[in-house]
């Protein structure tokens, strides 16, 4: 499966940390750009709404994937 969907990066950093708070990385930072706008975009997304956009975006790429095991709260507690 590849990562390379824009909605991936930003997602689980809204699932991970939230809104994104942290400054814009430098200019020859390309995959940080791509990254840190893709979290941007998100806005005040709640993570709950970011965990189901990821898991479907996801499923979408890997149909075969089983998001049964993978829930919020055990994903927050391990970062």
């Amino acid at each position: 499966m590849s990562c390379d969907h824009p909605l991936i990066p930003g997602t689980s950093a809204t699932v991970k940390c939230g809104s994104c708070s942290t400054p814009k990385p430098g200019f020859f930072d390309f995959e940080g750009k791509q990254k840190w706008e893709a979290w941007k975009a998100l806005g005040d997304t709640s993570a709950e709404q970011a965990m189901r956009e990821y898991i479907a975006t996801v499923k979408k790429l890997d149909p075969t994937w089983n998001p049964q095991s993978y829930d919020l709260e055990t994903s927050r507690a391990s970062f």
